[in-house]
């Protein structure tokens, strides 16, 4: 695995933080929603497209759906339009929980919610082309031990009626300047994950562009830096910084890599070269062909049928803790430039993104698990 020295300018750490625009917490080892929710003390910093200021939240109250006792957070956007509202909405079935969109008070899109401790939301210009881009970071879970955060990141394209669909991924660790970085007229998106190698862990980060609803790989080195005393006090000391973890990882002490260095404990035990036939939504991963509606996407799975130069047509599910006897799929990969996309991604139109697309599926081993990769060779 090639290795590279590089050399950080600094200058983004002395940014202000991101005002809060929407924001929103329900705890769940509370036995009772708060009353209210604190106005952030965060303030606005003077960054070019982030039209976006603190704003106090509305309190959490009970909607009037009582049969299902479903209990609402509601916050309201400060923007030139102020026509947006974002409310979450947890039943005592979580597998009703969602997130509700308004525009002008009206309902205009909603889409499956995890039961989380909070989440945040915000407007910003993140591809320069002077329209914002609605933002939403949903927290999944803290980890025991470690305390990593687990979070899901929506994008929205449009915020309008028909609401599109949001590209969508998970990343651990999460900060409004850490993970969606000011770089001029627009931003990079830093994407992160924790691994283990041997008995050591380390944090591993990526830097994307964002446009037209798909993350765009840049020449940027992947960066790693493993877990130390210093940086355990450090991360300790700085967990609650919007600039994480882009702080952690702008810093001497992280490595740099060509390709990533997820891959190092892994031997191939396989390729197969070929050509991705469909994209399809499935519900119950023990039935392939068992396809979902439309309108329960959000519970579904992906499953990537894929036709090898040689051998018969396989059906590969996109689940990376899938523990089935079917065939699946980690993670997608860019070919030409060896980034692995985040945990979990998805862009706004997967099919346009892959169907008759050419790809290699790589299996690779170590002593303890297997990893499939769909690396995408061709994306004309």
């Amino acid at each position: 695995m090639k290795r590279r020295k590089i050399k950080f300018a600094l200058g983004l750490l002395g940014l202000s933080s991101f005002a809060i625009a929407l924001s929103g917490c329900i705890f769940a080892s509370h036995p009772q929603l708060n009353e209210g929710i604190k106005t952030s003390n965060i303030r606005t910093a003077n960054v070019p497209n982030q039209q976006i200021a603190a704003t106090p939240s509305v309190a959490i109250s009970p909607s009037q759906k009582t049969d299902t006792v479903e209990k609402c957070s509601e916050a309201k956007a400060v923007m030139p339009s102020q026509k947006f509202k974002l409310r979450k909405c947890h039943s005592l079935d979580w597998r009703e929980n969602k997130f509700i969109l308004e525009q002008d008070n009206k309902e205009i899109g909603n889409w499956k919610a995890k039961f989380s401790l909070r989440f945040d939301a915000f407007e910003a210009d993140l591809d320069g082309d002077g329209r914002q881009e609605l933002i939403i970071a949903e927290h999944n879970a803290t980890s025991n031990g470690l305390g990593v955060a687990y979070w899901t990141i929506y994008i929205f394209p449009d915020p309008s009626y028909p609401l599109p669909k949001p590209m969508q991924f998970e990343t651990q660790e999460y900060g409004k300047l850490g993970t969606f970085v000011p770089d001029g007229d627009r931003f990079e998106v830093w994407t992160t994950e924790w691994k283990w190698i041997g008995e050591t862990t380390g944090i591993i980060g990526q830097q994307w562009r964002y446009r037209n609803g798909e993350l765009i790989p840049t020449d940027h080195p992947v960066l790693r830096r493993w877990l130390s005393f210093n940086f355990a006090a450090e991360r300790s000391q700085t967990h609650h910084d919007p600039r994480v973890p882009y702080l952690w990882l702008a810093n001497p002490k992280a490595q740099a890599y060509e390709e990533n260095p997820l891959l190092q404990p892994y031997e191939i035990t396989s390729i197969e070269d070929g050509t991705i036939q469909n994209v399809r939504n499935i519900r119950d991963v023990s039935d392939v062909n068992n396809n979902c509606h439309e309108k329960s996407n959000h519970d579904c799975k992906i499953v990537v049928d894929f036709n090898p130069d040689l051998g018969d047509p396989q059906s590969y599910i996109y689940d990376r803790k899938s523990n089935s006897n079917s065939l699946s799929i980690s993670y997608f990969g860019d070919w030409s430039s060896r980034r692995i996309y985040p945990v979990s991604y998805l862009p706004s139109d997967p099919q346009k993104w892959l169907k008759d697309k050419r790809g290699k599926i790589i299996t690779y081993a170590d002593k303890y698990s297997t990893l499939r990769i769909l690396w995408l060779t061709s994306n004309e």
